[in-house]
């Protein structure tokens, strides 16, 4: 089991993977790119703040893509955020067209169960969530209802430079259908997840008040000196990756909903 450490926000304890430990990083190699989304918005004392004063009415998870808020200190794959179709570039928009259709043309909720998540805005609109943690699709139904009420949807799509995201995401609920469980529709290249949670761990460890040798020890081991690392006994690159990836954590913990986190694989 991955060692947690607990870390101090005002209000609010978070828990987090201790960042000298790769392993407690690991399940996000099988996740899809809004999970780092999320566990980059989960950091940002922005979004800690807005979530203590959510019941005060001062707080507005619009404003931070979200159809309503999801605990902090939930990590993936325990964390259900939905997020809003004005930042999920997926998302698919759909009325209930019939209640009588062959069950392999409906959705059922029941059927579902393990995966669903729903929450109902105040135009009735019913935001879907289907999640296992790590894969996760998303779907408005802006007329109708699907809550006890297996249905055919039609799907609300339009243009064309925004046709990829929500056919994506009908291909996922097509193979969700068949298979009974949510894939990631393109595989990524293992490097680009690891730098990915690289700069997380990164960002954890300026958190923790790791200086720049520790980061880099923690990252890459031997090639650090142990005396002074900005000497010939570290080398040069080592230096300028670590350099270039607490420049990237502090860019992302500033703008954690970047757009690529939202663009369908």
């Amino acid at each position: 089991m991955a060692t947690v450490r607990e870390i101090a926000s005002p209000g609010l304890s978070s828990a987090l993977p201790d960042w000298n430990d790769a392993a407690g990083y690991g399940v996000l190699g099988s996740a899809d790119r809004t999970a780092f989304a999320w566990e980059w918005l989960r950091r940002t004392d922005s979004y800690r703040d807005a979530w203590e004063s959510r019941d005060t009415g001062r707080s507005d998870a619009s404003a931070f893509g979200l159809e309503r808020f999801e605990d902090p200190r939930r990590e993936t794959p325990m964390a259900r955020p939905i997020w809003s179709a004005s930042i999920d570039q997926t998302v698919i928009r759909a009325k209930v067209h019939s209640l009588h259709a062959a069950a392999s043309d409906r959705i059922d909720l029941l059927d579902l169960q393990h995966l669903v998540t729903l929450t109902v805005s105040e135009d009735q609109i019913e935001h879907l969530l289907l999640s296992d943690g790590f894969h996760s699709l998303r779907i408005d139904i802006v007329q109708g209802t699907l809550i006890g009420c297996p249905a055919v949807l039609r799907y609300l799509i339009e243009g064309i430079d925004t046709l990829r995201g929500p056919l994506a995401t009908i291909d996922r609920l097509v193979r969700l259908s068949k298979t009974g469980r949510l894939d990631r529709s393109v595989l990524r290249p293992t490097m680009l997840t690891q730098r990915w949670i690289s700069e997380l761990r990164v960002a954890d460890a300026l958190a923790s008040g790791a200086d720049y040798q520790e980061i880099a020890r923690a990252l890459y081991g031997d090639h650090v000196s142990a005396n002074r690392w900005r000497t010939r006994s570290t080398p040069f690159r080592t230096r300028t990756r670590t350099q270039r990836q607490v420049r990237t954590a502090r860019r992302r913990l500033d703008r954690p909903l970047d757009p690529a986190w939202f663009a369908p694989d």
